[in-house]
Formats: C-alpha cells, sequence, structure tokens
C-alpha cells in the first residue's frame, strides 16, 4: 500500500477515447485459455469480474473498457494485455486511487452517487465547502474522487 493515491486518470481518460467497446475486450479475455470474463451479477451489471487460472485478477467497466488488474497477475496475462493494447492499469482493490472529477463520472451510472471531495472535513487548510457538508450530513452516497479504492467504485 502506499500513502499517496495512485492517479487513475489517465487509464480512464484513454478508456473514453477507445474506438473498441468494453464487450469486445470482453470477447477477446473470454478466448485465452484459462479466462474467464463475465458481468458480475451480485451488486451491479456495471463491472465484468475478470479471471485467470481460477483467480480472480481484475475487473473491467462495462461502459468503457478500463480494467483494473491485480499486482500478482500471472506474466501469461500481463504478455496478453500487452497485445490486447487495452487501457489498463496494475493496482491493489485496497490501494487508495484517485481520479479526476470530470473523468471519473462517466464510470459511474448510479444517480444518487455523488463525487464530493470531502477533504475540507480533515484539513483546516482546505476551505470549508457548505453545500457538500449539508450532502455529506444529510446522508448522501458519495465517492471522494481523489480518495478512494476500486471496490468503492464498483460497490456503487
Amino acid at each position: 500500500m502506499t500513502d499517496k493515491p495512485i492517479d487513475i486518470t489517465k487509464v480512464m481518460s484513454a478508456a473514453l477515447k477507445c474506438k473498441k467497446n468494453s464487450e469486445y475486450y470482453a470477447q477477446k479475455i473470454r478466448k485465452l485459455k484459462k479466462a474467464m470474463c463475465d458481468v458480475e451479477f451480485d451488486n451491479n451489471d456495471d463491472w465484468y469480474t475478470v479471471d485467470y487460472d481460477f483467480r480472480k485478477i481484475g475487473y473491467m467497466s462495462t461502459r468503457y473498457p478500463a480494467l483494473f488488474i491485480q499486482r500478482s497477475t500471472p506474466k501469461a496475462f500481463k504478455r496478453f494485455l500487452f497485445w490486447l493494447a487495452i487501457p489498463y492499469t496494475y493496482v491493489d482493490w485496497d490501494e487508495t486511487v484517485s481520479c479526476e472529477p470530470e473523468v471519473l463520472k462517466n464510470f459511474i451510472s448510479n444517480p444518487y452517487l455523488y463525487l464530493i471531495d470531502d477533504s475540507f472535513l480533515n484539513n483546516y487548510d482546505v476551505p470549508f465547502d457548505y453545500e457538500a457538508f449539508e450532502m455529506i450530513d444529510g446522508g448522501a452516497r458519495y465517492i471522494n474522487p481523489y480518495n478512494f479504492n476500486i471496490y468503492d467504485l464498483k460497490e456503487w
């Protein structure tokens, strides 16, 4: 784990510009021996689960082809990713990541999930955001775009 969030803006921006959709890449992954890529139905249908050799190694957005792969992914699959030319990055699920809000909002389908930078709650150098505080205090569901993890993103 690192202290500073890993910026995933680059991979997500590349996915937005990608000419091929997520289903195209899911089909390519399914053709690889020992690989699976299926929509995860246990919480929402916005993410594919990527398995290799009976082990979950990644998640891919169904909206845009951004792939998040565990650092411990087998080398054979890493070589395949290079050939596949899909926007991807290595990040463990519990690692803190960040993404520019204008990019991140494209990957969120829940209209009741807000992007709120809540750093004003713990950092007195940041001006207090009364509107954001009202939303947080009112129980709004939100992700801080500068401090979240992949589980946070896919669970909403």
